[in-house]
Order: C-alpha cells, then structure tokens, then sequence
C-alpha cells in the first residue's frame, strides 16, 4: 500500500524534492530515475507524475529549491551581523560545512556535470549562476554601506570573484577530510574576505589580567588623602 503524504500540495512537492536527493547522493543523477524515488518515498511512481510531469521538471524543482534554501538560509544567518563579521557568516553558511548544506552541494555539482551538452540545462545552470551572483552584489553593497568595502570596488566584478570562490570551496570541501573541513571553515573565508576587500579580522578583545603580587615586595604606601 502506498504511503500518503502528508501536508499541502507545495509541503509534497518538497517532501518528493527531498527523496530525490536522496536518491542521486546514492544512486547518482544519471542512474536515478523516478522509481528509486519513489521507493524511497515509500510509495509508487504515481504521487511523484500527479505533481511533476516528467523527470527533467522534477529535476528542475529539486535544483532550484536548494539553491533558494542555501540562499535563503544564508541570507537570515546574516541579517543580525554587520560589516566583515555579516560578509563572512554569509559564505560559511553557503558552504558544506553542515549536512544539509553538504547533500544540496552534491546533488548541485551533479547537475553541472549533466548540463554540459544539453542546451536546456545549461539555460538553468546559467539562471543558477546568475542568481548566486546578483546575491553576492547585494551582500558587497551592504558592506560597502557599513564601511568595510571600498566604494571603489567595482561590485560586479567582485561577485562573480566572490561565488567562484565559494563555489570553488564547495567543490573541495565535500571531498576533504574531517581536520581539512575544520581548517577550511575556521581559517579560508576570513583570508580571502581579508586579501581581496581588506576585511579585517574580527578579534575580541581579551579581559586584562591583574598582576599577581609579587613575593618580598615592598608594600605599597596609601596615598596622602588632601585636606
């Protein structure tokens, strides 16, 4: 018997997007097809062609959900932050440093592999790009308003430095060890933020330590009070 889902027909078409990530992180995108996802799903083929009407659309759906979600989820990570600190949160939570983020990066560098010769994919993968790109200028003028990007940057060219570097990172860091993963997330923003827009490290200050008396010092004499 198939299982039903639950929730609205929008809560549905996400819950299919989700086994269907699940299914290419296994399987992989080329051997994957609507069956796998719908095992997956613990139900038939027939749920997924009520609300998609081919693989290639729910494919689609699948890839611009995650981008939205990375976007979005990055996006409210920094919207508390300022200046350096708001740049830097805003592309560690782009990256794969958290499960989540891990499997979307998987399934995302899948498709790329996939849209080269296929005329229709590439149109998406280029929409993708422009996306990723037009977020990056918005965060680079929110910078530049707080003062910790020159106005002279040109904010074009930056963003498309910015989401190659990010999205460079993101290719190596789902195939890095746990200790490189760690050492990538702690140390590579914050170098590039610092070499490429001069933003400086976010230090706090440390609380001042008072001096231990020392041993067979001369006591210290009380101040004459005035009269």
């Amino acid at each position: 018997m198939a299982l039903r889902m639950a929730g609205s027909p929008e809560d549905r078409k996400q819950t299919i997007a989700r086994a269907t990530c699940r299914a290419i992180v296994e399987l992989g995108l080329h051997r994957m097809n609507l069956r796998d996802i719908a095992r997956a799903l613990g139900t038939t083929t027939g749920p997924l062609q009520h609300y998609f009407r081919s693989k290639e659309e729910l494919l689609l759906y699948t890839k611009n959900l995650l981008i939205d979600e990375l976007l979005n989820n990055a996006r409210k990570a920094g919207l508390k932050l300022q200046g350096g600190e708001r740049l830097r949160v805003v592309c560690e939570h782009l990256l794969p440093f958290s499960e989540s983020a891990r499997i979307a990066w998987l399934v995302l560098t899948a498709f790329n592999g996939r849209a080269i010769g296929d005329k229709q994919l590439t149109a998406i993968q280029n929409s993708r790009y422009s996306k990723c790109r037009q977020f990056f200028e918005q965060e680079i003028e929110v910078a530049k308003g707080a003062g910790v990007v020159r106005r002279s940057v040109d904010t074009v060219l930056e963003a498309i430095a910015l989401a190659s570097f990010v999205d460079g990172l993101a290719v190596q860091v789902l195939f890095l060890s746990r200790g490189e993963t760690k050492r990538a997330k702690d140390e590579l923003v914050r170098q590039y933020l610092e070499r490429s827009f001069g933003v400086a490290r976010c230090v706090k200050p440390q609380p001042r330590r008072r001096r231990a008396p020392q041993e067979n010092a001369a006591p210290e004499m009380p101040r004459r009070v005035r009269e």
